[in-house]
């Protein structure tokens, strides 16, 4: 029902008081001039339509006619004029001119930290006797690193692998088992740089057979990558206020602003040339260079533009 389109329903009864249409309020008069009886029964049609209706109906073809003709018409009156309203709002909102720049910002930041891949490999016959050599190998370079200051949750085992070695002799005789190999890893976090090279050394004096994995990277990796964001919004901002300027329009409100998607931590990988373990501690460390890491952050923004 709405209430706005319509005032007051009636229903025309004739002389056997069976209902035969509906009408406004306006011609209720009119009608029960014509010997119909006028009947309230609620909201009722625009002026407009109930005339219509009445034109079409003859009182004695009874109700059912009536509520066709009605139905239809109120259906008209409804509905009729929506596409039109759509399509004039539509038309009302012209596009907003708009730039959309692209920012980077760069910031570069000096490692604190770093981690480091021991890895022992060992030899047997058996499976159970290249795990048990290379777990009293491995226990004895972990012990090393943390008397010289590596925390236990400072380890943490990387990589751990028993696999048989296969011997392939040929001319259709089938691989045979030679022996086992088993390798075990430890990732290492270095809190401090300058221990890099001595824990090196120190893994490789203790039965450390490879040294690898190694990476930099700073504690304070969240502020960079937050100061690059800064800088590549300040240079998206510049690039539209530039663009803008050469179209003839200003800088308007902001509409968008995305940080692109960030890569993983940033880490430099490091290179450790690592002495023969037959050398002494009293040498020289072996020589680690953390070297800069680069935080490189983009975003996107978009502008509206005013004359």
């Amino acid at each position: 029902m709405v209430p706005s389109l319509f005032n007051t329903e009636t229903v025309l009864k004739g002389p056997d008081s069976a209902g035969i249409g509906l009408c406004n309020t306006e011609e209720n008069e009119e009608q029960e001039g014509r010997g119909l009886r006028v009947e309230r029964t609620g909201p009722a049609l625009p002026a407009s339509l109930s005339r219509s209706v009445l034109k079409q109906i003859n009182p004695r073809q009874g109700l059912l006619a009536a509520v066709r003709v009605v139905r239809a018409g109120v259906l008209t009156a409804l509905f009729g004029a929506f596409p039109l309203a759509v399509a004039s709002a539509q038309q009302a909102a012209p596009p907003v001119p708009q730039v959309v720049t692209t920012g980077r910002g760069e910031v570069e930041v000096k490692p604190d930290r770093a981690q480091v891949l021991f890895t022992v490999e060992t030899r047997a016959a058996s499976a159970a006797a290249a795990a048990a050599d290379n777990g009293r190998r491995q226990r004895a370079v972990l012990d090393t690193l943390q008397r010289l200051g590596v925390a236990a949750d400072q380890l943490q085992t990387a990589n751990l692998q028993v696999s048989p070695e296969m011997v392939y002799p040929g001319q259709g005789l089938p691989p045979k088992v030679s022996g086992y190999v088993a390798r075990n890893s430890v990732r290492v976090e270095v809190l401090k740089l300058e221990q890099t090279g001595i824990l090196v050394d120190a893994g490789l004096a203790k039965g450390a057979t490879g040294i690898g994995g190694l990476n930099f990277y700073s504690s304070k990796a969240s502020e960079a990558r937050r100061d690059a964001l800064a800088k590549a919004v300040i240079a998206a901002k510049l690039d539209a206020e530039v663009m803008a300027k050469a179209a003839g329009y200003q800088l308007g409100a902001l509409l968008e602003i995305m940080a692109n998607a960030p890569p993983e931590e940033p880490m430099l990988m490091g290179m450790v040339m690592a002495k023969s373990s037959r050398l002494s501690m009293a040498d020289a460390p072996t020589p680690v260079n953390p070297g800069e890491i680069k935080v490189v952050e983009t975003v996107t923004v978009r502008w509206a533009i005013k004359m």
